[in-house]
């Protein structure tokens, strides 16, 4: 079930595993024991009209001063070292401003720091999807100067263990046309319109993962709640443990070396397991992420010494680095890109390091989530001497000695409540104004069980965070594969239904679809401009209180039998139905007792519709937009489209 689909290769992400944290969550640092939480950096916005909390680590025992816009706030740390101050509520400012924060001994300053609104954008790969891949991209970037919007990447962090704080690898950019390439499109079109009408800072933070499912976003607790996903985690904590045995019995305490364990005096390695290569180390029972080194003592004839190599390893799995007789001859990847991962190793050896008999290649291969290690293939995996053509390679594939330089257990964004550890606990407690999310091609397999999965993580995150019932905008799925009127097996139909009950039951929960402006051959639509445009209007009518259109369309109120017919009432209908593009109303199909469909004649009469066919004499259900890309046509007077529904 919990899959990850390897087709979004989207842009250079930061990948960083960060497992061993301090109490309050931030990493200890040899060159000063003063720190800010990583989320609070230069650039930044804060929220306004609401408490900021500020937090961090010092010295246990000594007291902390935050000074921001006025405001002086002070603390005595804990036994631990953890900090936390809350400054009073600000208006919104474009004027840059220092954070300061000082113990007697040191001081941190932040700069080009904001007061404005502060959004969450998170999901799966259409949230991902940057600005540079979207509907006119250059035209795009090269407008996006805008120095009151500021951006922050969530580093891409699967953990199998909530995690207290941010990585301290990325930091807040200003938007220009280089920062904001790779970002969110959807966020960043929100997030400008917003800006646009409000005319306040813009900060927008971008914790999304392409391929992902709603149970990775999901805390353990909450989703040990909900019976049909109790027995995944029981399986997950089974692993779990096993993992972690596996963890400790494979680790090698040895005394540190100059390079690591790809010294040639090493006797240690002599008593290392064997594992058969070329193939990744879960398919040879070690289940877990981490870093793991390999060595191969190979024999060479007296007269390849002196002569450079070429080393082929094949692929692996995620990254390494490769030594030959203790000295490094080699690097490859840090980027979550299948041309990385899967990408052949061949490295030059020089020549004064190649003699006659027992040389050591060795290779520290890093995976930080799903499969790791070298995958070969086994015709990739050879050493040979190009300066004598006649000399046969030496085969590389076969038995090499290993040992486990770090576990970090089970590592995957598809694992149950990983994402949630990694990308959503770190942010907690900042203050933030609400959440985007666009989110649920991968849960399509169970689409039945998504509105269960979509309300629980919103009422876990608004738990956790203590803001209350903050927004939380839901996009609903694009149309998607080829046009159909109707398609009684949809799971996109069903799985889109599930995220409109959520809007619906769920406090200041709302949605915009996406039904229109979909791309039947491609899952990621372009169009991402309209999407955060009908996000943006649907913040400024619900969040803000502005009179504007709410960004959704006509929405499903009621049913009743017309004599033969059916008539259709709507919400949302800004006092008008209409047809978009054509004379002729589409997609609505209708059925009798018997349950069977057929194409509606379909009709507008004020604010409702009509539906007969003289195929169902006495109709009870009608359907609307049911299909994985359907072909209804119905809006209100904005031009936003009717959402699909079913009556029955």
């Amino acid at each position: 079930m919990f899959v990850f689909m390897r087709r979004y290769t989207l842009k250079k992400l930061k990948i960083c595993m960060v497992i061993l944290m301090t109490g309050c969550g931030l990493i200890a640092e040899a060159a000063a024991d003063l720190s800010v939480a990583p989320i609070f950096t230069d650039n930044m916005v804060l929220q306004r009209n609401m408490p900021i909390p500020v937090w961090g680590r010092a010295k246990p025992g000594e007291n902390v001063e935050v000074r921001f816009n006025g405001q002086h706030k002070s603390v005595m740390t804990g036994t631990d070292g953890c900090w936390k101050v809350v400054l009073e509520p600000l208006a919104a400012s474009s004027k840059s401003e220092i954070l300061t924060i000082a113990t007697g001994r040191e001081s941190l300053t932040l700069k080009n720091v904001l007061v404005g609104e502060v959004w969450l954008c998170s999901g799966q790969s259409n949230m991902e999807w940057p600005v540079q891949k979207a509907l006119n991209a250059n035209i795009e970037l090269s407008q996006a100067d805008n120095p009151l919007i500021r951006i922050f990447d969530m580093p891409r962090q699967p953990s199998a263990f909530p995690q207290k704080d941010v990585p301290r690898v990325t930091d807040w950019k200003v938007c220009s046309p280089e920062n904001i390439k790779d970002f969110s499109a959807v966020g960043y079109f929100f997030g400008r319109d917003l800006q646009k009408d409000l005319n306040v800072p813009i900060g927008l933070i971008d914790s999304s993962w392409g391929g992902t499912m709603a149970e990775s976003w999901i805390s353990a607790e909450a989703l040990g709640i909900i019976p049909e996903t109790q027995k995944t985690l029981h399986n997950l904590k089974d692993r779990s443990v096993a993992s972690s045995r596996q963890c400790a019995a494979g680790i090698y305490q040895a005394e540190p070396l100059k390079n690591g364990w790809a010294e040639l005096a090493c006797p240690a390695a002599e008593s290392w397991p064997v594992m058969k290569l070329p193939a990744k180390w879960q398919q040879r029972g070690l289940d877990f992420s981490g870093i793991i080194w390999f060595r191969h003592k190979i024999m060479l004839p007296e007269q390849w010494a002196g002569h450079d190599l070429e080393l082929s390893l094949g692929a692996v799995d995620k990254t390494d680095i490769t030594y030959f007789n203790e000295v490094k001859v080699g690097a490859t990847g840090g980027l979550f890109d299948q041309s990385v991962y899967s990408r052949r190793r061949i490295y030059k050896v020089p020549g004064h390091l190649v003699k006659a008999g027992a040389n050591v290649i060795a290779v520290r291969a890093r995976s930080e989530f799903y499969d790791g290690g070298m995958t070969g293939p086994a015709e990739a995996m050879s050493l040979k001497c190009p300066d004598l053509p006649d000399s046969k390679p030496l085969e590389l594939a076969g038995d090499w000695r290993y040992a486990v330089e770090h576990c970090l257990g089970l590592c995957s964004p598809n694992l149950p409540t990983q994402l949630f550890n990694g990308m959503v606990q770190p942010l907690m407690p900042l203050a933030f104004r609400g959440v985007i999310w666009y989110q649920g091609e991968d849960n399509q397999n169970n689409p039945e069980l998504y509105q269960k999965l979509l309300s629980t993580l919103i009422t876990d995150w608004r738990s956790r965070w203590g803001q209350g019932n903050f927004p939380f905008l839901i996009v609903q799925l694009a149309n998607f594969r080829s046009p159909m009127e109707f398609q009684a097996d949809s799971r996109w139909a069903v799985l889109r239904e599930a995220q409109a009950q959520t809007a619906a039951a769920l406090p200041n929960v709302d949605m915009i679809t996406a039904i229109d402006i979909g791309e039947p051959g491609d899952v990621h639509p372009k169009n991402k401009q309209e999407v955060g445009r009908r996000l943006a209007v649907n913040a400024l009518a619900e969040v803000y209180g502005k009179n504007v259109a709410n960004g959704r369309g006509p929405i499903f109120k009621a049913v009743k039998l017309d004599g033969g017919s059916l008539r259709i009432s709507f919400d949302n209908t800004e006092g008008c139905l209409k047809i978009a593009g054509t004379d002729k109303l589409k997609g609505f199909v209708i059925a009798g007792e018997d349950g069977k469909f057929y194409t509606a004649n379909a009709r507008i009469d004020g604010n409702t519709v009509i539906l007969n066919s003289a195929l169902v004499p006495a109709p009870c259900a009608a359907r609307y937009d049911w299909a994985d890309s359907p072909v209804g046509n119905l809006c209100n007077k904005y031009d936003l489209p009717a959402e699909p529904f079913r009556t029955d």
